[in-house]
């Protein structure tokens, strides 16, 4: 059997999952962009880097996210989302930090 890709594991995987664990789907923004990019600017001209995007950012209430999932395809590890989910939740200023390869979830909580 063939990996599967990050889109077949966040459809038929991490959605699931995420719903199964009691969150709506107006809880949950899925490919949700939170930064403009950087900007860099050469000589006298600027232009901006590139942004960042959540594959998952959940929300516990009136739009307050509390929690990222970061997807990875079926090649990589469990583990080799965490580190930018991390750095995500610190740039958000959120708790919680997941990811997935679609064989289960890491979670970092912050304030443990």
């Amino acid at each position: 059997m063939s990996k599967l890709t990050e889109e077949d594991v966040k459809n038929r995987i991490i959605t699931p999952a995420i719903e199964n664990a009691g969150w709506s789907k107006n809880q949950m923004w899925m490919e949700k962009f939170f930064t403009d990019g950087k900007v860099i600017i050469k000589g006298k001209t600027a232009k901006r880097g590139t942004r960042k995007k959540a594959d998952y950012l959940l929300h516990h209430h009136n739009n307050f996210p509390i929690a990222i999932v970061e997807a990875k395809d079926g090649d990589h590890t469990i583990e080799d989302g965490i580190q930018q989910a991390i750095d995500y939740a610190k740039i958000l200023d959120i708790p919680f930090a997941y990811s997935s390869n679609g064989e289960g979830f890491v979670e970092h909580d912050k304030k443990l």
